[in-house]
């Protein structure tokens, strides 16, 4: 009797560090993947705002390609960012004025055209997001440069509503009143086939851009960001085909001496350098530019490897908690 009591006695105590054991080892595993888990997002988080910093980079010193690899390379670990796609679409509208695109119509529409895909889908996912609607009216613009006077047409209409879009989700948006400020300067030296084909698919739903609607679009971004070079040249540009020389003269003797801010403000540098010579004979003394510091390299967290060791541990030690 006593001996079927004893070993009655040893199987409960059996069973409770059983169960005991069971709970540890489960508390522990389960710590294990939550720390695996968490160290992993943190990683992944790291990752992708040294990309972005790259990506920035890349555009501050005028390398769109780099930059277009950076964003691409984020994208990947989080598809579903509208910030990542709008910096992805930007910076591969910007590759167009590379020489070796500029000149191969299929793949400047083809980058165009990806741009324009790629920031519909950042509307897609933030409807009120202005600069995705800037950089969509961005892209068919440039797209509208490789395109036959009906493509022209058909763009006109989309151009002007999502640069009025991103001014109305954004009231202060320069660089929306800008490329809007483009599209009526291009629009008021249309041909009059091409007006004629503008009157006949919008009738009078869409009117024919004017030279003083560019001119007030292009002050009031310079109101807005008057150290932004590209609205200046743009300004001088059709001051001088308004014929108020002396006006444009000192827009664009101005332009050339503001900061560099990315391949854009590069390309509008050099035209003003070739009007200033071409109108008054003038030659721009051109400011140089220091690059910014080099992305320091990522990080890798240690905490992922030390919580492991916290969580093994435990199981070597049933006696404590930790």
């Amino acid at each position: 009797m006593h001996l079927k009591t004893r070993m009655q006695d040893s199987l409960k105590d059996l069973s409770k560090s059983s169960k005991k054991w069971s709970g540890m080892l489960s508390r522990s595993v389960g710590g294990m993947r939550r720390g695996f888990s968490s160290s992993e997002n943190l990683l992944q988080h790291r990752r992708i705002d040294h990309l972005v910093m790259q990506g920035k980079r890349c555009d501050a010193v005028c390398d769109s390609s780099g930059a277009v690899d950076a964003f691409r390379t984020a994208i990947a670990l989080r598809p579903d960012d509208p910030e990542l796609l709008v910096s992805l679409a930007k910076s591969l509208s910007d590759r167009i004025f590379e020489k070796d695109i500029f000149n191969n119509l299929p793949l400047a529409r083809a980058i165009c055209l990806e741009a324009a895909e790629i920031s519909r889908r950042a509307i897609t996912l933030k409807p009120c997001h202005a600069e995705a609607h800037l950089c969509l009216g961005a892209a068919l613009g440039r797209l509208a440069m490789w395109s036959d006077n009906r493509e022209k047409v058909d763009l006109s209409r989309a151009i002007k509503d999502e640069c009025e879009e991103a001014i109305r989700l954004d009231a202060v948006n320069d660089l929306a009143m800008h490329v809007l400020g483009r599209y009526e300067h291009q629009m008021a030296g249309l041909g009059r086939i091409v007006r004629t084909l503008v009157r006949v698919v919008y009738g009078g739903a869409l009117a024919p851009g004017t030279l003083q609607e560019a001119e007030n679009l292009f002050r009031r971004a310079i109101a807005i960001r008057p150290r932004r070079l590209i609205h200046r040249v743009e300004l001088g540009k059709l001051l001088i085909d308004r014929g108020r020389k002396d006006e444009a003269l000192i827009e664009l003797e101005l332009a050339v001496t503001l900061p560099r801010e990315d391949i854009n403000s590069e390309h509008e540098r050099a035209d003003a350098q070739e009007l200033l010579k071409k109108h008054w004979g003038k030659v721009a003394v051109i400011p140089t530019f220091e690059d910014p510091p080099p992305t320091p390299p990522l990080r890798m967290p240690r905490r992922s490897a030390d919580r492991s060791r916290v969580s093994l541990d435990a199981l070597d030690q049933p006696g404590k908690s930790t």
